[in-house]
């Protein structure tokens, strides 16, 4: 897919077939993560995918978007301790980048946001027994789309300025 097609096709999905993550597509998609902006290059993040029904079934309890079928997931940590002040965006762009990634494979995703909830993200930190100083950033619900949503491609020239 060209990028500018996958761009514009990324769309949040909500429902979803039960397919499992293949560990080829999770390399891939782990790939795409770690290729993105860093400041300083620090990569204070990590990656979690659950596959597992009953850890994922709890996750999305926490998380009061989070109720969609999918059968998969990934969970993006930013570590506050390597990177006090630009954890945050770092954990963005990766998961910015996985989005993409998943749409370019034909895969379904939807970003739930889960810093800076702290009822959202403490109790998948006690779950997922996280290290001091992580702090869950995003959950991505994947997989292979059950529904088509049409290409948005929203754009407002209002919303930019040139300066010559």
């Amino acid at each position: 897919m060209e990028f500018e097609k996958t761009l514009f096709a990324r769309r949040s999905i909500r429902r979803y077939k039960g397919d499992l993550l293949t560990d080829a597509q999770i390399e891939s998609l782990m790939k795409a993560g770690m290729c993105g902006p860093s400041g300083m290059n620090l990569r204070p993040y990590r990656f979690i995918v659950v596959r597992q029904q009953e850890t994922l079934d709890q996750i999305k309890s926490f998380c009061p978007y989070g109720k969609y079928n999918a059968p998969n997931a990934i969970l993006v940590i930013g570590d506050t301790n390597r990177s006090p002040k630009m954890w945050g965006n770092d954990c963005g762009a990766a998961t910015e980048n996985i989005l993409l990634q998943a749409t370019d494979m034909g895969l379904g995703t939807v970003w739930c946001a889960m810093y800076p909830f702290q009822d959202r993200s403490e109790p998948i930190k006690k779950l997922l027994n996280l290290n001091p100083g992580e702090e869950v950033y995003s959950l991505i619900l994947i997989g292979v789309p059950d529904e088509e949503r049409p290409s948005r491609g929203i754009f407002e020239p209002s919303k930019f300025t040139v300066i010559d």
